[in-house]
């Protein structure tokens, strides 16, 4: 398996930028041979977003833009950083896209909140763990199962 790491920087609050960027990126990685690559942390919104999470009509932007990722990650698994949640509780989430849908999604469990990070003011720690069987994009059968993990470098 060819795993495919996006090094790219997206903007804090540009959705559509950092969009553009990761579909740029997942195409990039399709090009090159890749079956899977991983996006940074809060690719869509930027980090650290802070305030800016306190704007619903912001969260829901970050989560439709997902859905334009997902659709671009058509033969490559994309693993990209995002924010989920509801109304009363958000997570700095991963989530799993493939063949343009959301295969699953992984909330941070360990957020930092030391020195410049302040992620416990913003976002609800995760619980649980996401493993599924991926398809492989080349032959259409399963390939090894897939495992989404995230947390501080602390």
């Amino acid at each position: 398996m060819r795993i495919a790491l996006a090094q790219v920087n997206p903007t804090v609050g540009d959705i559509d930028g950092n969009t553009a960027i990761a579909i740029d990126a997942i195409r990039r990685a399709h090009l090159e041979g890749a079956q899977v690559v991983a996006l940074p942390e809060l690719m869509v919104t930027g980090y650290p977003p802070e305030d800016l999470l306190l704007k619903p009509s912001f969260v829901r932007v970050n989560r439709e833009a997902l859905g334009d990722i997902a659709a671009a990650a058509s033969d490559v698994l994309a693993v990209v950083g995002f924010v989920d949640g509801t109304k009363d509780r958000l997570y700095n989430a991963a989530a799993l896209c493939f063949r343009g849908e959301v295969l699953g999604v992984y909330h941070k469990h360990m957020l930092p909140n030391y020195g410049v990070f302040d992620e416990r003011r913003y976002f609800t720690p995760g619980r649980g763990h996401l493993l599924l069987d991926a398809p492989d994009a080349s032959s259409h059968t399963q390939t090894p199962s897939v495992a989404s993990g995230a947390s501080s470098n602390r």
